[in-house]
């Protein structure tokens, strides 16, 4: 399962963890490995900015 993935499952089964992503992208993502596709693409479902955290 891609990083990707795992975040989005996450999110449908945990209402807090969009709202820690909100309040702290770089924190409440530290432990997914997620490329810069994949930084960008949960970029534009959220609507944040979470650019640092993009591993290549």
């Amino acid at each position: 399962m891609t990083g990707l993935a795992r975040v989005l499952g996450r999110l449908t089964a945990d209402p807090e963890f969009a709202d820690e992503i909100r309040r702290d992208p770089s924190t409440a993502l530290h432990d997914f490995d997620l490329d810069a596709n994949e930084v960008a693409r949960l970029e534009r479902v959220l609507s944040i900015s979470i650019s640092p955290l993009a591993r290549e």
